[in-house]
């Protein structure tokens, strides 16, 4: 059986094909010595021994190199089975020819060849160039040229931070890709950098996020492949700032993770400590200027105007919202922003909070001049719904206990989802563990919930519900909190004269027609179809399930009304979705609870079976009727 550094090595070799590697290159590549790199050689060699596909080359001077034993017409003669290695390919798929042909150029700074990178993935001449057309889009968006020069082949220009931002989001680095069916992930090295990276953050009381802190270490990792095999960074990183104490941790990092001159990798260090600038968790508000404090303040100012909403108030999502604001602008202004893969489900979850994060991403490039993506913008969101939430929970209402094994970092889906239910009903959710059941003072609290095997002790006293609450689950929560409440206050936004049924050529048309719709029945202002529009340019108001729901930037309206228009056949409303159903919404000014239709409209996106219904409905009664069936459930 082969070991992991052996599968390694094959896979090293596998992307430089055809050309010879030196064992003292493997011997840095798997930081180990060169008598232990001929060990695994010869190993490697016995198991290809019985292969008729592929071979291992060994030359005095030149080293190893992995080569076909011939030239391989089929893509199903490319299988090169060591016991429970197994290299076999989908070449039939576009997508995995480019992925292995992306590895190929990123891997090492040398040429490829035209033939070898053909025989690589077994395809003819055309389909090849066919994918390089795709690679060199995929390539432009890192900042990087793929050049061709007839006697050497192609080769990767651009730089290297650059080419290391292209191989995590295009999830290319080998040994962290946990989906490959080539390769096994080497925990125990990943381990012991964890581990060290923990103890080194917590030497310096680096506080950090989880998930920033995961990103973090596969950056680490990828940079130790990269430095490895000679791909450093040089003379690429400008720093405007002191970033004393972040050089230190970066320094420190290296220093113990890993086993390089520091004179050759100062760049590296330097760019690491931009990233932990732009990672860090700031808890301490010296940090934060007077003017991103003035900045948020202000901001507020203008969000009530616009929105209706008062913050001004609320100091925990003033400082919450000032500490993210520093590492944003850092991440930002070194093209460092985050991704997000909640996107889709905030803007779908929270639309109305989404378009508050929209409107201060606005302020802020008007101040900094700097322009955050929509990633971060979902980010922003979750402070925000947290500030209207507490708007909500002013009011009077009921105080809920939940028993939970959670722990307190993942029960915010369960957390969010009841207060999405329930926004006007509770002031106040308390999760706690079972073990904390007996020191809790039950008659507190109006309801109980819990996530746990309900015993015969706490039947009836706790309503049992799942950790991700269901329909099911919100029916009987719905009783034990309020009981059912009518349904008239949300179809009282539906009118019959605001209703559009046929065909449309663009999304731009179907807008002005519903446009024009609500202009027939409401003194709409002025502003209206360039707030509409300003939102829809912003990003994409498609919610999921064929459904859009375009809306202003901000309130502007004195009602609060839903236009809806049903296409005859579907249209594409941005580059990769379709919808048959249009509903146009606008909530009143000044009125912050007019939002909360946001809620209702959400859940009902979120209901594929629903969702396919509404789409599939002929007629403004159908429609209607069956959002009435199905908020007399959830209302």
């Amino acid at each position: 059986m082969l070991t992991n550094r052996q599968k390694k090595i094959i896979e090293f070799l596998l992307n430089n094909l055809g050309v010879f590697v030196t064992s003292s290159r493997l011997s840095s590549y798997c930081n180990v010595s060169e008598r232990t790199i001929k060990s695994d050689i010869k190993a490697i060699k016995d198991k290809l021994d019985n292969n008729n596909r592929f071979r291992l080359i060994s030359a005095p001077s030149k080293g190893y190199k992995l080569d076909y034993t011939h030239r391989v017409v089929n893509a199903s003669e490319n299988v090169l089975n060591l016991n429970e290695l197994d290299y076999s390919k989908d070449f039939n798929e576009p997508k995995s020819r480019i992925r292995i042909l992306l590895k190929m150029l990123l891997s090492c700074g040398i040429y490829h060849s035209k033939r070898k990178m053909i025989d690589s993935v077994f395809v003819s001449e055309s389909t090849f160039y066919s994918d390089l057309k795709i690679i060199k889009g995929i390539l432009s968006n890192y900042k990087l040229d793929l050049l061709y020069n007839k006697s050497k082949g192609y080769y990767i220009v651009g730089e290297e931070i650059n080419k290391r931002k292209c191989l995590i989001k295009e999830n290319l680095i080998p040994n962290l890709n946990l989906s490959s069916n080539m390769f096994e992930t080497d925990l125990e090295t990943i381990s012991i950098i964890r581990k060290k990276l923990l103890n080194i953050l917590s030497d310096y009381k680096f506080k950090i996020s989880d998930k920033l802190f995961e990103d973090l270490l596969i950056y680490l990792s990828l940079a130790e492949e990269r430095i490895k095999m000679k791909n450093t960074i040089n003379n690429e990183v400008f720093v405007d700032g002191n970033i004393d104490v972040e050089m230190e941790i970066a320094r420190d990092i290296f220093n113990k993770c890993f086993n390089f001159p520091e004179e050759l990798i100062y760049n590296e260090i330097l760019y690491l400590a931009l990233k932990l600038r732009g990672k860090r968790d700031y808890d301490d508000i010296s940090y934060i200027s007077n003017k991103i404090v003035d900045f948020v303040s202000n901001s507020f100012s203008k969000i009530k105007k616009e929105f209706g909403v008062d913050f001004s108030e609320n100091l925990d999502l003033k400082v919450v919202i000032s500490l993210h604001f520093v590492p944003l602008l850092h991440r930002v202004k070194y093209d460092m922003q985050l991704e997000n893969i909640l996107l889709p489900e905030i803007k779908r979850s929270f639309p109305f909070a989404f378009d508050m994060a929209n409107y201060f991403r606005i302020l802020v490039f008007e101040e900094f001049d700097v322009w955050i993506n929509e990633d971060e913008v979902a980010y922003l969101t979750l402070y925000f719904n947290f500030g209207l939430e507490n708007v909500v929970l002013e009011s009077k209402g009921k105080k809920v206990l939940i028993i939970s094994k959670l722990k307190r970092s993942e029960t915010i889906i369960l957390r969010q989802r009841i207060l999405q239910w329930f926004k006007n009903q509770i002031t106040k959710i308390d999760i706690i563990p079972p073990r904390e059941l007996c020191k809790t003072d039950i008659k507190s609290y109006d309801t109980i919930f819990t996530t746990e095997e309900v015993t015969d002790s706490m039947s009836g006293a706790f309503v049992p519900i799942s950790l991700f609450p269901t329909d099911q689950d919100y029916s009987r929560m719905n009783i034990a909190i309020n009981g059912f409440k009518s349904v008239d206050s949300i179809m009282e936004l539906f009118d019959s004269e605001l209703f559009f049924y046929g065909d449309v050529k663009d999304k731009n048309e179907v807008i002005n027609k519903l446009i024009k719709l609500a202009k027939l029945k409401y003194n709409l202002p002025n502003k209206f179809d360039e707030l509409i529009y300003s939102r829809e340019n912003m990003s994409s108001t498609y919610f999921g399930s064929k459904i859009a729901m375009p809306h202003t930037l901000y309130p502007i309206t004195q009602n609060t009304f839903i236009v809806v228009g049903l296409l005859a056949n579907e249209i594409f409303w941005d580059d990769d979705h379709k919808v048959k159903l249009v509903l146009l919404v606008s909530t009143e000014i000044n009125n912050p609870k007019a939002f909360q239709v946001w809620a209702s409209l959400s859940h009902l996106v979120s209901d594929e079976a629903l969702s396919d219904k509404l789409t599939n409905a002929t007629s403004f009664n159908d429609i209607t009727l069956i959002i009435k069936n199905r908020l007399k459930n959830f209302l």
